[in-house]
């Protein structure tokens, strides 16, 4: 992996900047499940599902192991499952302070419509943002709560050049569209609508969207006058996470990963003609597929924490001066 991007950028235009206050920098505002007890609660689940397994010696018959088995797993795999979902949810999550329907009432524009967009550089979210998005000739425009870019359609590859996989991530049909951003290392620009079955407007100004950013990028356009300014190619200051959040996700990880052994190689005295030697079997595989999962995404965060840690220290390409329009 190469990162001598860093150091300069696509000459021509310049980039966008995030606008973030001081205190949002220092002071990550908090989500519902950034708090400590949602942590808490995965782990309290997996131990849970320990200490109900543990009642399995003592069943008074087959139905009874069957039952004490299947609550425990069930409630042991369910804290994990939390887990994970917690650390994939702190890893990208972005707080972003937007009121998108006083940004529509004050807009005078009828082909602006409410968007989620998202820059991923070398598969990592490196920034987003909620705002208006539009089509002026053959200008991109994006107007939102932390960053203001207009990109011209010739700053982006050739529709001829996108490859298989981009045109794919492109398709209309799908609610996450993602455009490739003249960098390397698959750089990206993903945009969403924000509720777009909302009510009649937003569906009627999503709709004439799609059409308008599939024409922008399919087909020629003539140039529109005006200054290219390319998506925002610095971090976003909100994306990093705690300092703690790497260290609690590799600890309570390796537990995890502990618990998960004992459960799967702990001896249990099943008869292998009792259908529930197999069922046993099925959930210790969940287990070790959970394991995966879990070691998986520690890999991915501290693999995203060191991109944007060494981004966010080294500076980006020129930044434009992010003046709405």
């Amino acid at each position: 992996m190469s990162l001598t991007r860093l150091e300069g950028g696509p000459p021509g235009s310049p980039h966008a900047k995030w606008i973030v206050p001081p205190c949002r920098e220092r002071y990550p505002v908090k989500g519902p499940f950034d708090h400590t007890f949602a942590r808490v609660m995965a782990v309290l689940f997996s131990l849970g599902g320990f200490f109900v397994r543990s009642y399995a010696p003592h069943a008074l018959d087959v139905m009874s192991l069957f039952v004490i088995e299947s609550k425990g797993w069930l409630v042991f795999l369910l804290g994990q499952g939390l887990f994970l979902w917690l650390e994939r949810y702190g890893r990208d999550r972005i707080a972003v302070d937007s009121n998108l329907r006083r940004m529509l009432i004050g807009s005078q524009m009828g082909q602006t419509c409410p968007v989620q967009v998202v820059v991923r550089q070398w598969g990592v979210v490196t920034g987003a943002d909620q705002g208006l998005a539009w089509i002026d000739g053959d200008r991109l425009c994006f107007k939102g709560a932390a960053t203001t870019f207009q990109t011209h359609r010739r700053d982006l590859p050739a529709w001829v050049m996108w490859t298989k996989d981009q045109r794919r991530n492109s398709d209309p049909r799908r609610a996450r569209r993602r455009l490739p951003l003249p960098w390397a290392d698959e750089c990206s620009l993903e945009i969403e609508v924000i509720n777009r079955h909302e009510d009649l407007g937003v569906q009627r100004r999503a709709v004439r969207f799609d059409q308008d950013l599939t024409r922008w990028f399919r087909d020629s356009v003539a140039d529109s006058p005006g200054e290219s300014v390319l998506p925002p190619s610095d971090v976003h200051p909100g994306v990093m996470p705690r300092p703690p959040f790497v260290w609690e996700s590799a600890t309570l990880t390796v537990a995890f990963l502990l618990m998960n052994m004992f459960a799967v190689f702990a001896p249990v005295p099943l008869d292998v003609k009792l259908p529930l030697f197999w069922y046993e079997v099925f959930f210790r595989v969940g287990s070790l597929a959970m394991s995966a999962l879990l070691a998986r995404e520690l890999a991915l965060t501290v693999h995203s924490q060191t991109i944007r840690a060494y981004h966010l220290h080294h500076g980006g390409p020129q930044s434009g001066k992010n003046r709405p329009e």
